[in-house]
C-alpha cells in the first residue's frame, strides 16, 4: 500500500509539473529569468511560512541533515534557471525530452550507486521503454537547436535526478512545508541579487498573463514539491525515476492544447511506451507480492 500511494502521489506531481512549460511561456512575455525566479519563489516561501505557522510544524535542523538540505537547495536553484531558459528558447516538447532523459538516467545511476538499490530485468526493460518513448516523441525534433539551451535542458534533467533522491537522506521529522521554506527561500535569496546584478527589472504589478503565470506557477510549485517530497519517501529512486517522465507526456498534451504544438501518431505511441515503462515495475511488484 505504501508503494502504491507513492506511485499515485508522484504521478499527480508529474501532472502538475507538466504545466511548468505553459507557465514559463506566459511569464516569459513580461519577465526575465532571474526577476521571475525571485518573485515566484518569494511567493512560494510566504505560502509555505504561513502553512508552517498554521500547522505549528517547525523542527530544529539536525547536524547530519544540513549537507543533504544544502545539496537539495543548490540543485533546485539551478534547475529553475535552466528550465526557464530552456522552455523559452526550445520547443516545450524538445526541452521535456532532454530534461527527462537526463532525469531518468541520473535517477537510475544514483539509485544503484548511492542508494544501492537492486536493478532487476523488469527495471532495465522499463527504463529502455521510457527512453525509447521519449525519443519517439521528441528525439527526431532535435535538429539544429541552439547548443546552449540543449545544454541547459540536459543539465536541468541531471540536477532533477539528483534533487529527487535528496528527501531520502533528510529526516522525515521535517514537514514538507518547512523543507519548501528552505528550498524556495534559498532560490529567492539567490535570484534576487542576480536580478539586480543583470539589471532585470520587475514589470508593474497588474492583472495580465505574465503575472497570472507567476501566481499559477507558484501555487503549482508549492503543491507539486510537497507531493514529490512525500512520494519519493515512499518508493525506490528507480521506481520514482520511471514515473517522472510522465511529465513529458502531460507537458506535450498541454502544449498541444494551449500552443498547438504537434501531437502526431508517433507522439501517442511514444507516450504509450513512457506510460508502460512507468507502470511495468509496479505491476511485477504486485504480481511477486501476491
Amino acid at each position: 500500500m505504501k508503494r502504491f500511494q507513492g506511485v499515485i502521489i508522484l504521478a499527480l506531481a508529474t501532472f502538475l509539473f507538466g504545466m511548468y512549460g505553459i507557465y514559463s511561456r506566459l511569464i516569459g512575455q513580461g519577465f526575465e529569468v532571474f526577476s521571475q525566479n525571485w518573485i515566484r519563489n518569494l511567493f512560494v516561501t510566504l505560502i509555505a511560512l504561513l502553512a508552517v505557522v498554521l500547522s505549528r510544524k517547525w523542527t530544529s535542523l539536525r547536524k547530519e541533515d544540513v549537507p543533504p538540505i544544502l545539496g537539495w537547495i543548490v540543485c533546485d536553484s539551478l534547475i529553475t534557471i535552466c528550465l526557464f531558459l530552456s522552455f523559452n528558447h526550445l520547443p516545450i516538447g524538445t526541452a521535456l525530452f532532454l530534461l527527462y532523459s537526463g532525469t531518468t538516467i541520473t535517477g537510475y545511476i544514483v539509485g544503484s550507486v548511492v542508494l544501492k538499490e537492486k536493478l532487476n530485468s523488469n527495471k532495465i526493460i522499463a527504463i529502455i521503454l521510457s527512453l525509447t518513448g521519449l525519443f519517439i516523441i521528441f528525439g527526431f525534433s532535435l535538429g539544429k537547436l541552439p547548443i546552449l539551451y540543449v545544454f541547459t535542458a540536459i543539465s536541468a534533467g541531471i540536477l532533477g535526478g539528483i534533487w529527487n533522491i535528496f528527501p531520502k537522506f533528510i529526516s522525515a521529522k521535517y514537514s514538507s512545508f518547512q523543507l519548501i521554506v528552505f528550498d524556495a527561500g534559498a532560490i529567492f535569496l539567490t535570484s534576487l541579487p542576480l536580478a539586480f546584478l543583470f539589471h532585470q527589472k520587475t514589470p508593474p504589478l497588474s492583472i495580465n498573463l505574465p503575472w497570472i503565470g507567476i501566481v499559477l506557477y507558484g501555487l503549482t510549485q508549492f503543491v507539486g514539491d510537497q507531493l514529490m517530497i512525500y512520494g519519493f519517501r515512499k518508493v525506490e529512486a528507480h521506481v520514482g525515476s520511471l514515473i517522472t517522465p510522465l511529465e513529458a507526456v502531460f507537458g506535450t498534451i498541454l502544449a498541444f492544447i494551449f500552443f498547438k504544438e504537434s501531437l502526431s501518431g508517433m507522439t501517442l505511441i511514444g507516450g504509450g511506451l513512457v506510460v508502460f515503462g512507468a507502470i511495468l515495475p509496479n505491476v511485477f511488484y504486485q504480481i511477486n507480492k501476491n
